[in-house]
């Protein structure tokens, strides 16, 4: 296995990864279904795996109710229900592989409740515990062809969902209603799981969420961001539109981002960095004079895989080690350069999905750019 080489480069003996459901649907359970197929965010189940460098992994799960759906998810035999608590469990299970003392990886670690941690530093009393959260994170940046392919399709998902939302968002229309439909689109072609956003009119400024019991107005922008889940792994395409008529400003916001992520997601290639790509989109913004501390944003570009968020990761006005980390070809993010200005009431987003290749970039969506009319 890819994460045992690393395990070996990085000079661990053992691995722990720990997940725990939530309702927000980005929780970081890509490192559980990286390793096991079992997706940790879903049903009522903590869990924790575990792993040496020589043997097949081991599930345990806090509830037994859920032993049945977990067998069937994975691909290697040792799946259980915590018997003593994850500590001791995971030791037993350690011991069997092999394993005494040593380096062990927590992959998880800011997830683990503070008396389950230190229940791990008694039990591995003789062992040294470190943060593994860059073990397996640093191997999940790079996609192979097969996950290229799962977040390719989970792209089109994502499109055939913002051709439902486009035809719901209609003056007279709930936000509710353009939104479950965007849902239903989604599901129905295969989707397991969506955490999309939106906003519009009076709310336009603010960082788009969940939908909000209001009719559209005549007039009104549209922020939409379709994300949705396929086989495990996320995509994600925003735009922007109106209702009707848009005000002059709501047509030069979006030709300002229009060349923004046009720049953007020309700089994306290999050896380029989050630096090189961010400084094209604030140029861009500089010059159509939407750009400094004064016009709000939220998050410009991610890595996409089996969590929503993956690094790097890069914000307007945010310095981070992820802005100097190198692209590789297997790499995919989402570009999305954005304008929020709360006074005004006036915003707008757009943002593709980028693929790294040996060549340069490819863009997963194809879905048109322009303004839509709703």
């Amino acid at each position: 296995m890819r994460i045992q080489r690393s395990m070996r480069t990085h000079g661990l003996d053992a691995l722990l990864v720990y997940s725990w459901p939530r309702e927000w649907p980005f929780s970081k359970s890509g490192n559980m279904r990286y390793i096991t197929n079992w997706p940790g965010d879903r049903d009522r189940a903590l869990c924790l795996a575990t792993l040496t460098i020589d043997s097949a992994p081991s599930l345990i799960l806090s509830n037994e109710n859920y032993l049945g759906i977990a067998k069937d998810a994975v691909w290697f035999e040792d799946v259980a229900a915590v018997e003593h608590d994850f500590a001791q469990d995971a030791k037993e299970r350690l011991a069997k592989d092999g394993f005494q003392n040593g380096m062990v990886g927590v992959a998880g670690m800011g997830d683990v409740p503070l008396e389950t941690y230190q229940r791990f530093r008694e039990v591995f009393k003789g062992s040294q515990l470190v943060d593994a959260e860059d073990v397996i994170a640093q191997i999940r940046m790079v996609k192979t062809h097969a996950e290229i392919e799962l977040i390719r399709r989970a792209t089109n998902i994502c499109e055939v969902a913002l051709g439902a939302f486009k035809e719901a968002a209609r003056e007279g229309r709930s936000e509710h209603k353009a939104y479950a439909r965007m849902e239903c689109a989604a599901m129905l072609e295969g989707a397991e799981q969506g955490g999309s956003s939106t906003s519009s009119g009076p709310y336009l400024g603010t960082q788009p969420s969940t939908p909000r019991d209001r009719e559209y107005r005549a007039g009104d922008g549209i922020i939409v961001a379709p994300v949705f889940r396929y086989h495990g792994y996320w995509a994600q395409v925003i735009r922007s539109g109106v209702v009707g008529t848009p005000v002059q400003e709501q047509v030069d916001i979006h030709e300002v981002l229009r060349e923004a992520l046009r720049a953007s997601t020309n700089a994306i290639g290999p050896g380029k960095n989050g630096h090189d790509v961010l400084s094209e989109a604030t140029r861009v913004l500089k010059e159509g004079g939407y750009e400094g501390r004064d016009h709000l944003h939220f998050k410009f570009m991610h890595a996409l895989g089996l969590s929503y968020q993956e690094r790097p990761v890069v914000n307007f006005h945010v310095e981070s080690r992820d802005l100097q980390m190198r692209f590789e070809p297997g790499m995919v993010f989402v570009v999305h350069p954005n304008i929020l200005l709360p006074e005004a009431r006036l915003g707008a987003a757009m943002g593709d999905v980028c693929l790294v290749t040996d060549a340069g970039r490819e863009t997963l969506s194809h879905s048109s750019i322009d303004l839509f009319s709703a």
